[in-house]
């Protein structure tokens, strides 16, 4: 297991945890929503599925923001949210077993707290859906990302790299959607 009191406290002292900020900063939110879709993210989406357990036959562009909340409402496969929430469960209970620096969780949920804020407002403007709930499901989606993105380099011991493949996605100024029917759904 990862000493995560060394880890995080050494994120903290070496700026480790500020590049990960500036990082996460720097992030143009939402800026490639509806776009065609590129190679790079493709393989992103598959890399992101591989460690869930899926493989996706396709990947479709939600290109119109009025198609959104079919999608997220009707259109998930429920599995397949249980499975990134087990991904996740795992690597809360990998850095709760371990003595962490408390340190580090209070700059990283104060930090989280402060971007969620921004992301939000870029949601807002951004995203132009027909009903404004959207922007902010969009916008936890982002912040819970980058939680979780923070806590997998803070492991960095070797794991897949599930969050920081997801993260990577929104890094592109997309919104990932969710996984239907053998298909990833990309916004």
């Amino acid at each position: 297991m990862a000493d995560i009191k060394s880890n995080s406290g050494s994120l903290l002292k070496n700026g480790n945890f500020q590049e990960l900020v500036a990082e996460i900063s720097s992030v143009q939110w939402f800026d490639n929503v509806g776009s065609e879709v590129a190679d790079g993210t493709k393989c992103l989406i598959q890399g992101y599925l591989a460690g869930l357990g899926y493989v996706a036959d396709s990947i479709q562009l939600v290109s119109d923001a009025s198609h959104l909340q079919d999608c997220i409402k009707n259109r998930f496969d429920p599995n397949w949210m249980t499975a990134e929430s087990n991904a996740f469960k795992n690597l809360l209970e990998e850095f709760d077993h371990s003595d962490n620096d408390s340190s580090f969780n209070d700059a990283l949920h104060r930090t989280i707290s402060e971007l969620s804020t921004r992301i939000l407002t870029l949601a807002d403007h951004r995203l132009l859906c027909p009903d404004r709930y959207l922007a902010r499901v969009a916008a936890g989606s982002a912040a819970e990302t980058c939680f979780r993105y923070v806590l997998e380099s803070t492991l960095s011991c070797g794991q897949s790299k599930l969050f920081t493949s997801k993260f990577k996605i929104f890094q592109l100024g997309r919104w990932p959607l969710c996984f239907s029917e053998g298909s990833y759904i990309i916004y």
